[in-house]
């Protein structure tokens, strides 16, 4: 009886133990950007933050991008990213748009091919609606990456 006592007692401390470890990692996700010219919507939860990021482009084939989602280890700021791995594409991306919800975005940015950062007027930053988007007429069509900064809703004590 005590055996089982002390193996339940072991394994509930390292499952919390382990959830606990496991949300202050990044949490990373692989999924294909596909050509075609019709919007495209790639979502991600973590607990209350949703990371959305929605697109156009056009090109031959799917590529490999990556998100991922990430909390401050002190829990009051949060992010994420979508990138491709080799920071070249070959898509033509028409539009983009990276919204979260979940926290309140205080900064965003994006980068062409080489990780060179989109120019001024290509990218816009809205904190009302909560989201990094390009610019109509004047996006140049490359991104490699994008990414939102946000301080979370609400703090807990």
């Amino acid at each position: 009886m005590w055996t089982e006592n002390v193996v339940f007692t072991l394994t509930f401390f390292v499952s919390f133990w382990s959830v606990g470890l496991n949300e202050e990692l990044p949490k990373v996700i692989n999924f294909d950007v596909k050509p075609g010219g019709k919007p495209q919507i790639f979502e991600e939860s973590w607990g209350e933050f949703i990371c959305t990021f929605a697109y156009s482009c056009q090109g031959g084939t799917k590529e490999s991008w990556v998100m991922t989602l990430e909390k401050s280890s002190d829990k009051t700021s949060l992010s994420c990213s979508v990138e491709r791995p080799s920071a070249t594409s070959y898509l033509f991306f028409e539009k983009f748009n990276l919204h979260i919800s979940g926290g309140k975005v205080t900064s965003g940015e994006a980068f062409g091919n080489g990780k060179v950062p989109l120019r001024p007027g290509e990218l816009e930053v809205n904190t009302q609606k909560n989201e990094v988007k390009h610019v109509d007429g004047k996006f140049q069509s490359q991104l490699t990456k994008v990414a939102v900064h946000a301080t979370l809703g609400k703090s807990e004590l």
